[in-house]
C-alpha cells in the first residue's frame, strides 16, 4: 500500500537566531507529530515553489509566518487560492497562526489587526461549548495553556466555520470548518526558549503597546496539552488513509 506523505506548507522561516541552534518551523512540527521524518515533504510558496495537488498527500498543515495576511504579497494570496483546493479534496488541513489566518481570510473570512492589541507569552486557551464532540479538540481539557506571539487575528469567520476556543484577548484562538479543516491562533510546536526568543525580538512593539516584555518572560511556562494538537491531527490524518 502507498501511504501518502504529509505536506508542510512553510509559509516562512523562523528567526535567524533560533534557527541553528532550535530549527524551524516545521522541525518543530514534526517533532510534535512523532512521526518519521520521511513521512513528511515540504513546500515553500514564499519562494516562489508551485503548490502541488492536494490529493497526494494524506494531510496538510500551514505554517507560522512573519508577515501579515492582510499585506496579500503575491505568494500569500497564490496560497489562498489553493486552500479552497484542499478543502473540495476532502485532505486533512491544520493552519497554525498565520496558516490559521490566512485559511480563514481564503475561505470568506477577514483577518486585521487584533483590537486587543498583541498576544505574546502563554496564555489561557477556553475552550468553547461541545468542542468535546470535535475530533481534534475534543481530548483536550476545557482549559490548558498555549504560547502565542500574534498580532493580526481572524476578525470575522467564514461561513459554517465553528470557534472551538478563545482566549481573554483573541476570541478565535482556533476553528473547525467543515469537513476536515482547523486552525488554531496558538503555537502548539513552540517551546518556552522559542517563545522568549519572539517576545525578545518583539520588544520594542510591546512596549509601544504598554505591555511588559519582561514579565512575559518570566511569566512562561511548558504547555503540554497544546502540544498533543498536532499528534492528534497526526493520528487523524493516519485513520483517515
Amino acid at each position: 500500500m502507498n501511504i501518502k506523505p504529509i505536506l508542510i506548507v512553510k509559509l516562512g522561516r523562523t528567526l535567524k537566531s533560533l534557527q541553528d541552534s532550535q530549527g524551524d518551523f516545521d522541525d518543530w512540527i514534526i517533532a510534535r507529530m512523532a512521526l518519521p521524518q520521511d513521512k513528511f515533504q515540504n513546500v515553500h510558496p514564499f519562494l516562489s515553489e508551485h503548490l502541488p495537488d492536494p490529493a497526494e498527500f494524506s494531510g496538510i498543515v500551514l505554517t507560522g509566518a512573519h508577515a501579515n495576511v492582510t499585506e496579500n504579497r503575491d505568494w500569500s494570496a497564490r496560497t489562498a487560492e489553493w486552500i479552497p483546493q484542499i478543502v473540495k479534496a476532502r485532505v486533512p488541513m491544520l493552519g497554525i497562526c498565520y496558516g490559521h489566518q490566512l485559511m480563514a481570510h481564503a475561505l470568506g473570512g477577514k483577518v486585521d489587526f487584533n483590537p486587543n492589541g498583541a498576544e505574546f507569552g502563554s496564555v489561557k486557551i477556553l475552550c468553547q461549548p461541545n468542542y468535546q464532540n470535535d475530533v481534534l479538540f475534543g481530548h483536550l481539557p476545557p482549559q490548558f495553556d498555549a504560547f502565542v506571539t500574534h498580532s493580526q487575528s481572524v476578525v470575522q469567520l467564514p461561513h459554517g466555520a465553528r470557534v472551538l476556543a478563545k482566549s481573554i484577548k483573541e476570541p478565535v484562538q482556533a476553528y473547525f470548518f467543515p469537513p476536515l479543516t482547523w486552525g488554531v491562533q496558538f503555537h502548539p510546536e513552540f517551546n518556552q526558549k522559542i517563545t522568549a526568543a519572539y517576545i525578545q525580538a518583539t520588544t520594542q512593539k510591546l512596549l509601544a503597546e504598554g505591555q511588559d516584555p519582561a514579565r512575559l518572560i518570566t511569566g512562561l511556562q511548558e504547555t503540554p496539552y497544546s502540544h498533543t494538537v498536532l499528534k492528534r491531527f497526526a493520528e487523524i490524518v493516519s485513520n483517515k488513509r
